[in-house]
C-alpha cells in the first residue's frame, strides 16, 4: 500500500512538473508576442510620425506658396494702340507686347525700327513710364500725351490705351493658382513662372545631429501614379519618368555620408518587397551650396580661373555626375548627419540633363478643396533589411 502511495504521488509530481513548463513555455511565448507586438507598434509609430512630419512641411510650403498674392488678379495688360507720330509724318498706331527680361516684366514694341518699352508702376495697378530712343516719359492712365525733346518733336498719344485691358495674365506675376501657368494653359512670357509649384519640385527638412541614416527619397511606381494624377503638372516642366537621365541637385549645410540603393522594380511593384539590386556609399563629404551629386556621391562645383587671378563657381554639369534612370528603375537616397551638435538641413531636386526642371514630389493638388501627399519613408533595420511605409497625408487648402 506504501508502495502504491509513494508511485501515485511521484506521477502527481510529474504532471505537476509538465503542467508547470508548458505554462511556463506559454507565458514565455505571450511575453515574445508581447515584445513583439509592441516592437511593431513602435516601429509603426516610427513610420507614421516620421513621414507626418517631413510632408506637413511640403504641404504647408505648397499652401503658403499659393497664398501669397490674393490669389488671380488680371485688371490691366499692355497697352495697345499706342499712336506715335512726326512733325512731318502721320500718326502710326503701335500694340506692345508682354516681355520678362533681367528680372523685369515690361510691355514691348516697335516703332520706326526702334524698340520701346512700357514700364509697370511697382503695385502692377497701372503702367508708369514709357522708354523711347534714350527718353523717359510719364505714361500712365492720367498722363497719356507727351512730345519728346528729340529733333523730330515725336508725339506719343495713349489715349486710345487707356484704360489698360486684362489680357490673361495674372497683374502681379504670381496667380497662386497651383500651376505654371497664368491661368489655365495661358504661359507667362519668356520662359518665366512663378512660384506656384516649387512644391512639387523640391523637398527640403532637416536631420538631427548623429541620427543615423535618414531617407531623404524613394522613388517607385506608386509615387510615379501619384504625380501622373496630378492635372497641374503640366509642360514643359517633366515628369520623373520621362527621361532617362537625371540629375540630383543638392544643398546640404554641413558634413554627411550618402548611400544610394537601386531597387528592383518588378519585385516592388508584383510583390510589394523591396530587394536590392545595386548600392553605393560615401564617406565624410562636405557640404556646402546647391551643386550636383557627382558619381563618388560628393557635391562638386565646377571652380573657373580667370587671368588676373579672380575665380567664379559655376554650377555647371562636370561631366561625371551621377546618373539616374528614373524610367526604369527605383532609387532610394539616404544621407547620415556626422555632426555631434549640428543640424543638417537639405534641399533636394531633380533635375534633366540640360537642366529643364522636374516634378519629383508626390503632391495632389488640383482639387480646389484639398490637397494631398503620397509620404514615404525607407530605413534598414539592424542595418541590412529595407522596410518601408507609405502613407497618404490629405489637408484642407
Amino acid at each position: 500500500m506504501r508502495y502504491s502511495q509513494k508511485w501515485t504521488i511521484l506521477v502527481y509530481t510529474l504532471i505537476l512538473v509538465i503542467l508547470g513548463v508548458f505554462m511556463a513555455l506559454g507565458t514565455l511565448n505571450l511575453a515574445q508576442k508581447l515584445e513583439a507586438d509592441y516592437a511593431v507598434r513602435q516601429l509603426d509609430m516610427f513610420f507614421s510620425d516620421t513621414i507626418k512630419s517631413k510632408s506637413n512641411i511640403l504641404l504647408k510650403y505648397g499652401k503658403n506658396l499659393n497664398n501669397s498674392w490674393w490669389g488671380f488678379i488680371d485688371n490691366i495688360g499692355c497697352p495697345q494702340n499706342i499712336s506715335f507720330s512726326w512733325s512731318t509724318q502721320a500718326a502710326s498706331w503701335v500694340e506692345t507686347i508682354l516681355r520678362f527680361q533681367d528680372d523685369l516684366f515690361f510691355c514691348e514694341g516697335l516703332y520706326d525700327e526702334n524698340d520701346f518699352r512700357v514700364y509697370f508702376n511697382p503695385d502692377f495697378t497701372d503702367t508708369q513710364y514709357l522708354e523711347y530712343e534714350g527718353h523717359e516719359i510719364p505714361f500712365n492712365n492720367s498722363l497719356r500725351e507727351w512730345t519728346l525733346w528729340d529733333s523730330e518733336e515725336t508725339y506719343v498719344d495713349g489715349n486710345n490705351s487707356f484704360p489698360l485691358q486684362p489680357d490673361g495674365i495674372d497683374d502681379n506675376f504670381d496667380s497662386d493658382n497651383y500651376r505654371m501657368s497664368s491661368t489655365g494653359s495661358l504661359l507667362y512670357p519668356d520662359d518665366y513662372r512663378d512660384n506656384d509649384v516649387d512644391h512639387r519640385l523640391m523637398k527640403f527638412w532637416y536631420i538631427p545631429p548623429w541620427s543615423g541614416w535618414y531617407n531623404i527619397f524613394w522613388s517607385n511606381d506608386r509615387m510615379r501614379e501619384y504625380i501622373d494624377w496630378n492635372t497641374n503638372n503640366i509642360p514643359p516642366i517633366l515628369n520623373l519618368w520621362e527621361v532617362t537621365q537625371w540629375y540630383i541637385y543638392l544643398d546640404i549645410n554641413t558634413q554627411f555620408n550618402m548611400r544610394i540603393v537601386r531597387f528592383d522594380r518588378n519585385a516592388y511593384t508584383e510583390f510589394n518587397e523591396l530587394r536590392v539590386l545595386e548600392s553605393w556609399e560615401s564617406v565624410s563629404t562636405s557640404g556646402g551650396s546647391i551643386w550636383y551629386l557627382q558619381s563618388d556621391l560628393s557635391l562638386l562645383e565646377t571652380i573657373t580661373y580667370w587671368s588676373d587671378g579672380s575665380t567664379i563657381i559655376s554650377w555647371d554639369p562636370t561631366g561625371e555626375e551621377f546618373d539616374f534612370d528614373f524610367q526604369n528603375n527605383d532609387y532610394a537616397i539616404f544621407i547620415q548627419n556626422m555632426n555631434l551638435d549640428t543640424t543638417l538641413l537639405y534641399q533636394m531636386k531633380v533635375e534633366n540633363v540640360d537642366g529643364t526642371e522636374v516634378y519629383s514630389v508626390p503632391i495632389l493638388d488640383d482639387d480646389s478643396a484639398i490637397i494631398s501627399i503620397l509620404g514615404s519613408h525607407v530605413i534598414f533595420w539592424r542595418n541590412w533589411l529595407p522596410i518601408w511605409e507609405q502613407l497618404e497625408i490629405i489637408q484642407l487648402k
